[in-house]
């Protein structure tokens, strides 16, 4: 089935109009009464659900006592910006197994020690959660952002150990979530420190290549220098968007 959304603005919370047509064999419905009623009963379901707001779940203890604990989204409900509510509940499953391997299924330990292992975790993915879709809305059309990208992926191929990009750390290992964010701050400290480094460098070299060749260029005036450099400021400022 096939919907239209009839909006009288760019907000999904502002659809006025809903139609829907059938894009699969009549023979899939034994009467054409009934999808004509499924149709109805779908637009009515639409308008009577409002569009809900998104939200964080954060929370600690995770346990009460040896009597009861939350898991999954009751623990840690996040947005769905970074895909890894789903895994994190899957996740929750498989850390409290080992634990409860570790320590003998001692259920009052073996509770205490999940909420101390998973609450940072869990933290981590609710605020990973919302970056991401920070970023998504606001830096994927940065080319300084997109060199950052393709940066790290290079370096990454070179030193596979080293230099991890937070994706891959979240989404393909079995690193926590609260050291893959530290992690990822410790790598953008470092390449951000180098390509600075690298930039001053730059600069010093070119500076000592044109004072010791000034004597072979042609003269300029200052107020035409001072035009170039305006010009490239702009070029950076537009790049840099």
């Amino acid at each position: 089935m096939e919907l239209s959304l009839l909006s009288g603005s760019s907000s999904y919370g502002k659809v006025v109009s809903i139609t829907a047509r059938r894009t699969f064999p009549t023979d899939t419905w034994s009467s054409p009464c009934l999808l004509k009623m499924e149709i109805e009963a779908l637009k009515q379901d639409f308008f009577r659900l409002p569009a809900q707001a998104m939200v964080s779940v954060k929370c600690s203890p995770y346990h009460l006592f040896d009597k009861c604990v939350l898991m999954g989204d009751a623990a840690h409900a996040v947005v769905p910006f970074y895909g890894q509510g789903m895994n994190a509940g899957f996740e929750d499953c498989l850390v409290i197994n080992e634990i409860m391997d570790q320590l003998d299924e001692n259920i009052a330990a073996v509770l205490q020690e999940y909420t101390r292992v998973r609450v940072p975790d869990d933290h981590a993915i609710a605020d990973l959660a919302m970056y991401n879709y920070v970023e998504m809305r606001a830096h994927v059309n940065s080319k300084y952002f997109l060199f950052r990208k393709y940066l790290d992926n290079i370096l990454h191929v070179i030193m596979p150990k080293t230099i991890v990009p937070l994706y891959t750390m979240v989404t393909f290992t079995r690193t926590r979530y609260h050291e893959a964010v530290n992690r990822w701050h410790w790598q953008d400290k470092v390449i951000t420190r180098g390509l600075w480094v690298c930039g001053v460098v730059s600069a010093a070299g070119g500076m000592y290549v044109l004072v010791r060749n000034s004597h072979k260029l042609p003269s300029i005036s200052a107020e035409h220098l001072w035009t170039r450099i305006l010009a490239l400021k702009r070029f950076l400022k537009c790049s840099c968007k």
